[in-house]
């Protein structure tokens, strides 16, 4: 766990003078960016060294200085990270001068990562609701002034929310922020920052599970795109009006706490019916809100309407439909905040069942569709593509218990291509169809053992390889998990056989070599030599006849390495 993502953050309420004049620092490497700051990290340039050795080989097109220094910002031992959110936090703007350069190559570094436009989770381990309710009314403006840590992983945040009371979760819609998962020291946290000025639009009112304050909300333009700062992302927006509510960043936390199973489907009590909500009518609004009666209301009005049943909706309507940004909060304990249209869930929002089950994304018409992430109660988690409510596309599934998949879903089955990973640490790769293994795949077992080939039904059916950690071989044929039809097998000390097999045993013809250079061509049945066939030794002695359990039995000739030869009748290995 790093206290990078949950330091004791508090954030200025004043807006902050703009961050002038680092870009036109020069581009240097990590070493000389950071050396302005030797006297106030200790052992800075040792460690800057450090983080570039661990990034030889850096992903997303970056080099190696500046994938180094996004994993030094998120060295917990060193703590840089801290020391340049004081200097950007400070009014001061000359206290930031000396980071300047360490600045432009962490804004290079960002600018060749792709804006994440996703659900991600911080954590505050303080209701922060209570002091600062004002500012959390929706429609509420909040600005950012530092660089913000946060998790596309909600179970990080969840781990976290177990273990603490009072606590508040922050759901942010990002449409900026920069996923650096593939340069942190702490992979594991899939961790997003979002930059200094982001601001962020309170679009559903806070709302209480147990021990968890939950407040919804959404990127807008970034506070340095309207002014100085130039943009991470190096798009223009229009300028428009700031407000003075700022986001109270208490001391916030997410700790770091492989035949396949059935991906957990979703819980029964979360049956799709339940997406369903009442109509607004006129008789919904008695003695809710005098400003609600009227059915004919502009999209950006806001009311509040208690259903008969017990259900609340409170959000914009337009011609008695729940139309714009609401949320609607079941009797029975579930909710669901987030965009709607003509009384559908429609764009992005978060639904959480009465179970505990939570659904964070994209929707269509009421239905799960685009991108989301779906958390079971248990701790299974999904994260990827949806279609008419099921996975349907591209995702990561996860159970509590270890087991993985990452790949491709239809009509929420693994169905595809993908990656399944047990929790003993074994791996699938290949394809699938309607949950199963089937066609051509590689299986990496937990004893090492590798099988490369086709499967059907999970089972290896039809041509493979089967490689043992032992130095066995296995290349041919298989039906039904077994080998079945023409295959060779070579074993560890060199002996080798070739030619027919029935469930797992060598039985027809086939050809034994050993080592040594002695060959048996013939019969075999249940791994024996049975039936008939010819052995030659590497000595030259030579037998041709009749074998029953490997030895000669029956009629046979056999001749010696001097040439002499006798034949006629065997029993068990011995002439009769």
């Amino acid at each position: 766990m790093t206290s990078r993502l949950y330091a004791d953050d508090l954030a200025t309420a004043n807006i902050m003078p703009a961050i002038d004049g680092y870009l036109d620092a020069p581009q240097v490497s990590l070493e000389e960016a950071v050396e302005p700051v030797v006297d106030i990290i200790p052992n800075i340039i040792f460690h800057a060294q450090y983080a570039k050795r661990q990034c030889s080989h850096p992903l997303d097109a970056l080099t190696p200085d500046e994938s180094g220094c996004i994993y030094l910002y998120t060295m917990e031992n060193v703590g840089l990270y801290k020391k340049l959110n004081e200097a950007i936090q400070d009014k001061r703007r000359h206290a930031l001068k000396r980071w300047f350069r360490y600045l432009k190559l962490f804004h290079v570094s960002l600018n060749k990562l792709p804006s994440s436009q996703e659900s991600v989770w911080r954590g505050i381990n303080q209701d922060i609701t209570q002091d600062k309710s004002e500012q959390l009314e929706i429609g509420k403006t909040l600005t950012l002034w530092r660089v913000t840590s946060c998790t596309l992983n909600i179970k990080v945040a969840q781990s976290f929310m177990q273990e603490k009371g009072h606590n508040t979760l922050l759901m942010i819609n990002c449409k900026n922020g920069k996923c650096i998962h593939n340069h942190s020291s702490y992979p594991s946290e899939k961790e997003l920052i979002l930059l200094p000025g982001t601001r962020l639009k309170v679009v559903g009112d806070p709302f209480q599970l147990p021990g968890i304050h939950i407040i919804h909300l959404k990127e807008m333009a970034r506070y340095e795109e309207l002014i100085k700062l130039p943009p991470i992302t190096g798009r223009k927006i229009k300028s428009q009006k700031l407000t003075n509510n700022t986001l109270y960043d208490h001391q916030s936390t997410f700790p770091v706490k492989p035949k396949t199973p059935k991906l957990t489907s979703l819980h029964e009590n979360a049956t799709l019916s339940t997406n369903s909500t009442p109509r607004i009518n006129s008789s919904s609004f008695k003695g809710i809100k005098s400003d609600s009666v009227a059915l004919n209301v502009s999209i950006d009005s806001k009311s509040t309407t208690k259903f008969s049943n017990g259900d609340i909706y409170e959000g914009q309507t337009m011609n008695g439909k729940k139309q714009g940004e609401g949320t609607y909060k079941w009797a029975n304990g579930g909710e669901y905040t987030g965009e709607w249209n003509e009384d559908n869930f429609h764009g992005q929002g978060s639904r959480i069942w009465a179970s505990g089950d939570t659904y964070i994304g994209r929707w269509v018409d009421g239905k799960k569709q685009g991108h989301g992430t779906y958390t079971w109660q248990n701790g299974s988690h999904y994260e990827g593509d949806w279609k008419d409510d099921k996975r349907t596309g591209r995702g990561v599934w996860k159970s509590k218990d270890g087991y993985q998949y990452n790949g491709e879903f239809l009509d929420g089955e693994r169905h595809g291509k993908g990656t399944y990973t047990w929790s003993d640490g074994s791996t699938y790769t290949g394809y699938w169809k309607n949950g199963n293994m089937e066609g051509k795949g590689t299986r990496i077992y937990s004893n090492g053992d590798v099988y490369n080939g086709y499967w059907v039904n999970d089972k290896k059916h039809g041509n493979g390889t089967l490689t043992w950690i032992s130095g066995g071989k296995y290349e041919g044929q298989y039906q039904n998990d077994m080998k079945h039809g023409h295959g060779s097998y070579t074993w560890p000390n060199g002996n080798k056989y070739s030619g027919d097999w029935k469930e797992d045993q060598r039985t027809g013809q086939g050809t034994f070599v050993w080592v040594d250079g002695s060959i048996y061509i013939g019969d075999f049945i249940a791994g024996e030599r049975t039936g008939n066939g010819v052995e030659t030794w590497a000595s030259g002695q030579k037998y041709e006849g009749q074998y029953r359990n490997s030895q000669f039995h029956g009629s046979g000739t056999l001749t010696r390495a001097d040439g002499t030869t006798r034949m006629g009748e065997w029993n068990n290995g011995q002439p009769c």
